[in-house]
């Protein structure tokens, strides 16, 4: 898949920004949103929803926002897909999956409060499905490590607390990285829909 231009991230934003009015909390969410969106474009990042997702989850959870951060498989218009993302409120918020892998199908834009930021409507992909597989070994890894044993697995200054950092100095919030793991580091992902069978 193409990576996404900067004209179409600007209507991303445009599409998020729109919505975010209407929500309990929006312009919180919205900022953390865009933030984490417009690092993941300009550092070309592909494929990272595990720590997308875990970032956007800390940083709104600094915000004093009660989301939830969760892995399982996600139907998409090019197959079944493992994937992390966040919830809040009932509503879809993740980033990653509109920079998918080098291999990997084009899923589509992100997705924030549940809408394709493409067109501003409801997205069609079906998040926590579960296929005949089920998750594949680097997600069933994922979901059974918590926050400060994954980041044991990134290269140093690349950790997702290097990144939450990051994102907080984008925000103009001051996050100490040792303050942010005895927080999160015992945070382990909500498994949906691995539960079920196909």
């Amino acid at each position: 898949m193409p990576y996404p231009t900067v004209n179409e991230i600007q209507r991303w934003l445009s599409h998020a920004e729109q919505s975010s009015s209407a929500l309990l909390n929006g312009e919180q969410l919205f900022e953390a949103y865009k933030t984490l969106l417009r690092l993941t474009f300009s550092r070309g990042w592909r494929g990272a929803c595990h720590d997308t997702s875990a970032v956007l989850y800390i940083v709104l959870s600094e915000m004093g926002l009660s989301p939830t951060l969760l892995i399982g498989e996600v139907r998409g218009p090019n197959g079944i897909f493992d994937h992390s993302w966040v919830e809040f409120e009932n509503n879809i918020f993740d980033v990653a999956v509109g920079f998918p892998n080098e291999d990997g199908g084009d899923a589509g834009p992100s997705v924030f409060a549940s809408l394709n930021l493409g067109t501003g409507r409801i997205t069609e992909l079906e998040y926590g499905i579960r296929s005949d597989y089920g998750l594949d070994e680097i997600g069933q890894v994922v979901s059974t490590t918590n926050l400060e044993e994954y980041s044991k697995l990134q290269s140093a200054g690349a950790t997702i607390w290097d990144i939450t950092a990051m994102v907080g100095e984008y925000l103009g919030l001051e996050f100490r990285q040792s303050d942010l793991r005895s927080k999160y580091g015992h945070v382990t992902r909500v498994v949906r829909g691995q539960e079920a069978s196909a």
